[in-house]
């Protein structure tokens, strides 16, 4: 046999074979003698044992520079996500560190103050009042909680406070304009209503007020001039024409019309809305133009697109 035809290759593979004391990988017998090595078998490497890395419960406190800073911010992020057990449980732990921790009074104040726990929310947001007489988020959780009572004038004087510490929180704006129009300030509760949710949405909350109160003649007068400044406001004027129907209607009748329009933004907790204005919130639902043609016009006024 001529092996100078052969490949370089193929010469190699052959001497591989029959060299002394040498032998191709896949003919070795395994580690434990049972088969022959499978050279494609993933290889079964050993590694040095790693360091395990530290689990979030595994941190130590003493690793952290302030771990009660750490706890108030959880909890702070557990209320804003609605977590109010996790956010509570944290702030009265942060509070047993630290007593005097502001921060950690308001949030376990509002808390009580969102599940319904008028008495306990309103002993919190006074501690916190010792603490800071000028927390403009103590004066309005105050103010709500003396509403909840209709402590109105009360409710007024503390929601006051609170809107010149927050000027630019809409929803503190709103409480206020509706405590005023219970003590009968129209006048002032159509300004703050103009700031937090519009003049023609004012006029027609002012409305909702006085008609649960008993006061039909006026609600209807404020929804008329709602209806002057907004034609288009549906709302409006779907009481209006339940209330033209009651006032008329020698038989007592219910009122069905929708609710009050409320501020889509949420009590300032640790949060900066920014100026006045710069928070834009929807005043009321439009109606189609067949549909508003369709209905009574307000008293006299034009209930029609121009």
């Amino acid at each position: 046999m001529c092996f100078k035809s052969w490949p370089v290759s193929v010469l190699m593979f052959a001497m591989g074979l029959s060299g002394a004391g040498c032998s191709l990988p896949f003919r070795q017998p395994a580690p434990n003698g049972d088969s022959p090595w499978n050279p494609f078998d993933k290889p079964n490497v050993i590694y040095p044992e790693q360091a395990q890395s530290e689990s979030d419960d595994e941190i130590q406190p003493s690793k952290i520079a302030d771990p009660q800073l750490l706890k108030l911010r959880y909890a702070m992020w557990m209320e804003e996500t609605q977590n109010l057990p996790e956010a509570h449980k944290h702030y009265s732990e942060v509070l047993v560190a630290r007593p005097q921790e502001l921060e950690a009074v308001l949030g376990l104040a509002r808390i009580d103050l969102a599940t319904g726990k008028n008495d306990a929310a309103e002993r919190g947001f006074r501690r916190a009042l010792t603490l800071d007489p000028h927390s403009a988020i103590a004066h309005s959780g105050l103010g709500q909680c003396r509403a909840a009572d209709s402590d109105w004038a009360a409710a007024v004087a503390e929601l006051t406070a609170a809107s010149q510490g927050l000027p630019e929180d809409k929803t503190i704006r709103y409480h206020l304009a509706v405590a005023l129009v219970h003590t009968h300030d129209l006048t002032t509760a159509q300004v703050q209503f103009s700031h937090c949710v519009g003049e023609a949405a004012g006029y027609y909350n002012t409305a909702l007020i006085l008609k649960d109160e008993g006061q039909m003649a006026e609600a209807q007068a404020h929804l008329e001039l709602a209806l002057n400044k907004d034609p288009n406001l549906k709302d409006a004027r779907r009481w209006l024409v339940e209330l033209r129907q009651v006032r008329t209607s020698p038989e007592p009748a219910s009122l069905h019309g929708p609710a009050e329009i409320q501020p889509p933004v949420k009590q300032v907790t640790y949060k900066d809305y920014g100026p006045v204005g710069t928070v834009e919130i929807e005043p009321a639902v439009y109606v189609p133009d067949p549909v508003v043609s369709e209905l009574p016009h307000a008293g006299g006024h034009s209930t029609t697109r121009p």
